[in-house]
């Protein structure tokens, strides 16, 4: 009887920006599954599935990722992935920094976020993402071919959110109402003092039903939503002002912990908001 194994068949370390991986997952049976335990990473995972069933859980939604389509996970979105059958896949995984500044650089107020891409832009990504894993296989010069062929893969990702509104009016859509009215208040008023207790009265739910239903909706507690939110702001005026302070920019997304903000910084973006100030500067 063939035993399922799951075979890592590439694994390249690029530096902190960049990670390219590529696995098969070989079941005896249509039902037989691998199960990856639900974590986070500090980068942006884009996968591709060339063949089979690759499943992710984001909280309690499933989203199913068929041959052909290309997924989007936000960096530190606690997520589980299912392999189910004989399966094929990759993915690469890039930093905040790096997919924004490509977002930066196409002049557009498309924001990245979670989704499923399918049709002929996932495609072309997953394409462009084949060619860097065979280039990661040649040896010299392949760095410089692959910064290039995952900038252009960035692109055409990045591409598909075009049109898409900065508060992601289409994903609030398909929440609990009462949830994405929590949702924009902390897009609203992210820069006030707001608490679980708050958001939960807005939602009109006791605060244990609420942080639950959260959760289960977004993938992230209400705090951490509100943690990401007010981080992403900070970056995003660090990027963009640069006569800004860094403690201004703080203060100005939320942040009333200069020391808490620091270290939640750094461990969202894996350097100082100093040095992501300077290393944005260096790319744009």
């Amino acid at each position: 009887m063939k035993l399922p194994a799951l075979s890592l068949l590439q694994d390249h370390e690029l530096g902190a920006p960049l990670r390219l991986t590529r696995w098969r997952w070989s079941g005896a049976r249509r039902e037989q599954r691998f199960e990856a335990a639900a974590g986070t990473h500090p980068r942006w995972e884009l996968s591709w599935c060339t063949r089979g069933d690759a499943r992710y859980r984001i909280g309690q939604r499933e989203l199913q990722l068929a041959p052909g389509d290309l997924i989007v996970v936000p960096a530190g979105l606690e997520h589980a992935t299912t392999f189910v059958g004989d399966v094929l896949a990759a993915s690469i995984k890039v930093s905040d920094a790096r997919l924004r500044a490509v977002l930066s650089a196409l002049d557009t107020k498309a924001s990245a976020r979670l989704a499923i891409l399918s049709g002929d832009d996932a495609r072309r990504a997953a394409d462009i993402g084949n060619m860097c894993l065979a280039e990661a296989q040649e040896g010299r010069g392949a760095e410089l071919a692959i910064d290039a062929l995952c900038e252009a893969m960035l692109v055409t990702v990045l591409r598909s959110f075009c049109g898409a509104s900065d508060d992601d009016a289409d994903e609030t859509r398909r929440l609990d109402p009462r949830i994405a009215a929590s949702v924009q208040q902390i897009r609203d008023a992210f820069d006030q003092p707001l608490t679980v207790e708050t958001l939960a009265r807005t939602a009109g739910m006791s605060r244990y039903h609420f942080s639950r239903a959260f959760k289960a909706q977004l993938g992230h507690s209400p705090y951490a939503f509100l943690t990401e939110t007010r981080l992403l702001r900070a970056a995003a005026t660090l990027r963009r002002k640069r006569d800004v302070p860094v403690t201004v920019a703080a203060l100005e997304a939320g942040f009333s912990d200069l020391g808490r903000f620091a270290r939640a910084f750094r461990r969202r973006f894996g350097a100082t908001p100093t040095r992501y100030r300077a290393a944005a500067g260096e790319v744009s």
